[in-house]
Parts: C-alpha cells; structure tokens; sequence
C-alpha cells in the first residue's frame, strides 16, 4: 500500500496505492471540503493533475529493482501534481447528506472525480465549533459528538461507528478515524481527549474491519467462481482492493501526551497516520519541535500526514521531518484575498503597482493563470469577477505541488 523508494535525510518519496490510484509522494491535496475547491471545477483541477505513468512504469517503481534515479528525476516531476482532493464528512452529512451521494453512485461521480478522495472524519469541524465558537449548540461525550445541523437545525450525532459509516458510503479512498480534537487546554482536558481519541481509534477499526467483510462477502457471492490465471494474479498484484484507514494524534502541545498517543494507535495499527489539531496556537506559533517530535516516533513504513499544513514554508519544514502527505485551505482562500505564490515570490495582486504590469503571474510555472498578465488579473479583482480568485488558485495549486517536486 505504501512503498518509500528513496529518502534524502528524512525526506521521502514514494508510492501510496488507493482504490482510485497510486498517488506519489509527497504529495499536497487541495481541500474540496463540500466537494469542490471553490472558484474551480473538478475539470479545471484534472487538467493540474498531469497523467499518470504507464502500467510499465508502475510495476518498475513496484518492484524491488526500482531504478531511483529514473523515478525521481523524470517521473516524480512529470506525474506529482494534484492527486487526491481532500472533503469533509462533517460538511458533506449536513448537506447533501451522505445517503444522498451514495445513492448518486458515491462521491467520485457525484462529483466527477477520478482520481483518489482523502475524507476527514469531521472530528475537527464538528470539536472546534462545540468548543470555540459553540454555534453548534452540541457537546462531546466518550460515545461521540450531539450537535445541531447549521443549515436545518436538525440534531445529529457522530460517532466513531457512524463516521466509518458515512466515508465508506461516501465512497472514500483514504478515510480517517473520528478524533477528539483538542488545541491548548489544560493538561487534564489534554489527557481526556488523548484517551478519548484512542478509544475511539478502536472502534473505528473494529467497524471499519466489519464494514470490510460485508463488503467483501457481499462480493464473493456474487462474483465469478472460476479460477483465475497466473496472468490475471500478477495483473491485480499491484492494485489495492479496500479503501486506507488512517489515525490521528493528538495532545495538544504535551510532548508525553502526543508520544502516548502515538505508541497507543500504532499498537492498534493503521494504514497511516496524521498529526492532529491546530497547527499553530494564538501568537501564530507554528510548532515545528512538536511536529519533528511526533514524525521521528511514528512508524517508518506508514505514510505521514501532516493535517491543515499549510503555507509553503511550513510544508518545506515538514518535509525534512518526513511528512508525506499534506492539505489546506490555503491555496484556494489566499486566491480569493488577491495572494499569489509564485517561483518570484508573494504577489498580492491588488496593490496598485500592478496595475500597469504586463508582466505574466509566474513566467516559470505554465499554466492558464501564466497566460495572463498581473494588470489583466489586477482588473480582474478590482471590478470583482471570479475569474481573478479563479486564476490565482491555479496558479497557488501549481506552485504548491512545484515546491514538493523541485526543492
């Protein structure tokens, strides 16, 4: 499932295999929270994503022979682009409702997606608003979350069990456990949510496990008893045949609590796991010490998922901890505010010196936003399209995926 061909220091680059293809890492995914990046079309996004590497090329990197130096200085660039998107099962049960999307064939299609869905378990979502905001009107308890529906007002209720639930009939590739997110609480409260976290981190392996078997039973009925080839094995020995459960550390800024938590998910065993909670505190603090110390105590065959990080100087710093896997809001929520990142720096386009520059966005990164000059873009927000929050989120998408390829 998860394979690293090479590593430079503690940066790694390799292989995760999902139901809806292999995805090479690092990797960023942009986040589709209610099944869309805003401003772009999945099409739009496709056409970021580059092609995927003949069957050829995917059993060489398979394979214990992999030549490293053709994969990172040919393949790697070429096909490491946008490869998963990342939505939310808290959003996405508010509305349209998760029964709704299965029955329109699951979220790939409803959305005309092809390519690998990494799906929060709404633990974040749902415990932030509870705890900060309180505009739920829930509460939190060892057997899940009660809140309100923000758009109907309806009562729900998520539980490990339902969480697992809803990712398999949204039809996920990479789902994640339901966490008890906390941020800079006191010790006491730390310690409860960690062994909350754990708790449930069980019994969403246990329903995921069960979920597994119905499906696979459900299969074997009614699938084809004739044996199958040589030729037919060796063809299904590089696919994946269920989705990816990944777990969540947590505890806050307690070096012992995040350590814990750690050794008590990995003794359950999962197929990744993600650093939990704010990524940064009050002061705008971004804690890389504790995200070091988390990555170099995780297991070294699994992939590691740095949740909501973050700005291109955080995914830098993340990498040579040996994070594989990335996501945030940042790409497409900056476009919407006129920022820019391009290989010449920060532009924020709205600053009047771009009014007259006919210079293109970023002259080194092709693509649709590079065919337009910063004083068209510029025009663009000041009489307030989308177009303008459109082309700046292509043009931070690329850039993105540009500083995992190429630094």
């Amino acid at each position: 499932m998860f394979k690293i061909l090479e590593k430079r220091g503690d940066r790694r680059y390799g292989i995760l295999s999902t139901l809806h293809g292999d995805i090479y890492t690092p990797a960023f995914g942009p986040d589709a929270t209610r099944g869309l990046i805003k401003n772009l079309a999945p099409h739009e996004i496709l056409d970021l994503s580059g092609r995927y590497p003949p069957i050829e090329i995917l059993r060489l990197l398979a394979s214990h022979d992999t030549n490293h130096d053709i994969f990172n200085n040919k393949l790697r660039k070429q096909y490491n682009e946008i490869q998963f998107i990342l939505s939310n099962t808290y959003h996405l049960m508010s509305y349209p409702g998760y029964e709704f999307i299965k029955e329109s064939g699951g979220l790939h299609t409803f959305i005309n997606w092809p390519l690998p869905i990494l799906t929060d378990s709404g633990g974040f979502q749902v415990f932030s608003l509870i705890h900060k905001a309180q505009n739920l009107k829930g509460k939190v308890t060892d057997n899940g979350a009660i809140f309100q529906n923000p758009i109907t007002g309806q009562k729900l209720e998520l539980t490990p069990e339902s969480a697992i639930d809803i990712q398999f009939n949204l039809g996920s590739d990479i789902m994640v456990v339901l966490d008890d997110c906390r941020h800079y609480q006191d010790h006491k409260e730390l310690k409860r949510s960690v062994y909350r976290t754990i708790e449930w981190a069980k019994r969403c392996k246990i329903r995921f496990e069960q979920r597994l078997k119905e499906k696979f039973n459900k299969l074997n009925t009614h699938s084809n008893s004739q044996p199958h080839s040589d030729a037919s094995n060796n063809e299904r020995s590089h696919r994946i045949d269920r989705p990816l459960l990944f777990a969540v550390v947590q505890g806050g800024i307690d070096y012992s609590l995040r350590e814990y938590c750690v050794q008590e998910l990995t003794k359950i065993g999962f197929d990744g796991y993600g650093f939990g909670g704010w990524a940064i505190n009050e002061k705008e603090y971004f804690p890389y010490d504790l995200l070091k110390f988390v990555a170099e105590r995780l297991p070294e065959d699994k992939p590691r998922y740095a949740m909501g990080v973050g700005t291109p100087t955080n995914i830098i710093q993340c990498l040579d901890f040996g994070y594989d896997l990335f996501d945030c809001v940042i790409p497409s929520r900056n476009a919407r505010h006129g920022l820019a990142y391009t290989t010449q720096g920060e532009v924020r386009i709205q600053n009047a010196k771009y009014k007259k520059d006919k210079s293109p966005l970023d002259p080194n990164l092709p693509s649709i936003a590079s065919k337009y000059t910063k004083e068209y873009i510029h025009h663009l927000f000041k009489i307030q399209d989308s177009l303008g929050g459109e082309l700046l989120t292509i043009q931070n998408l690329k850039y993105f995926n540009y500083i995992l390829n190429n630094l």
